[in-house]
C-alpha cells in the first residue's frame, strides 16, 4: 500500500510516500520506524505510544472514526500520515 508523508514526515524520507506491506495501522508505524530508524520514531511516537498530535487517514477517512490504530488496510489502501500544526 501506499503512505503519504506529509510535513516533517517527508523532511525525514525525502520522498512524499513509501510503499509498504502491513495489515493495520500499527504494522504501519512499526514499519516506518524500522525503516527510517528514531528520527521517525521520535515524530511517531511519545513514551512508546502514537502522538495524539497526529492525524493519520486511511483513504482520506481519520481512523479515530474507523478501528484506531487496528484498522485493517488491503493493498490499494492510501494511509496519509501528517502532524498536526498549530498557530495563528
Amino acid at each position: 500500500m501506499k503512505v503519504k508523508l506529509l510535513a516533517t514526515l517527508r523532511d525525514i524520507t525525502d520522498c512524499k510516500e513509501v510503499c509498504l506491506e502491513a495489515s493495520n495501522i500499527n504494522q504501519v508505524i512499526d514499519e516506518l520506524i524500522a525503516e527510517y530508524g528514531s528520527a521517525m520514531e521520535n515524530k511517531l511516537l511519545d513514551d512508546k505510544e502514537v502522538r495524539e498530535s497526529l492525524t493519520i487517514l486511511v483513504n482520506g477517512r481519520n481512523i479515530l472514526y474507523l478501528d484506531g490504530l487496528e484498522t485493517e488496510l488491503k493493498t490499494k489502501d492510501v494511509v496519509t500520515i501528517f502532524p498536526r500544526v498549530a498557530g495563528g
